[in-house]
């Protein structure tokens, strides 16, 4: 449950992600989020950001309600943390986005 150990598995999911090996990558991301909560709780910006690198790696899995529901939750709290207006905040916006693409919902 050390917070390093976290940051290694996250890395690593993100690794994985880049080589498209997304289950691999989803195995790390979830138990780096595990960790993250433990030591952190829910709302941290760790959890934030590591579900939100979930929610994209579960979009292109095809896993769209989780990646959904992930991204609807998280997303608040990264741009509390960073500000509406900062650079990353609006890449997750584009995250929400290229899922409702993918889903069909272009409201």
């Amino acid at each position: 449950n050390d917070p390093e150990i976290g940051e290694v598995l996250y890395e690593l999911g993100c690794l994985h992600d880049g080589m498209l090996d997304h289950q691999t990558a989803q195995l790390y991301l979830e138990k780096a989020i595990k960790i993250f909560t433990i030591n952190y709780g829910k709302n941290h910006i760790k959890v934030s950001e590591c579900s939100i690198r979930l929610a994209n790696v579960l979009r292109k899995l095809c896993n769209f309600k989780l990646a959904q529901s992930l991204l609807e939750e998280y997303i608040p709290i990264y741009q509390e943390y960073y500000g509406s207006d900062h650079i990353d905040s609006i890449w997750t916006q584009t995250y929400l986005g290229t899922l409702y693409r993918d889903i069909g919902n272009f409201k």
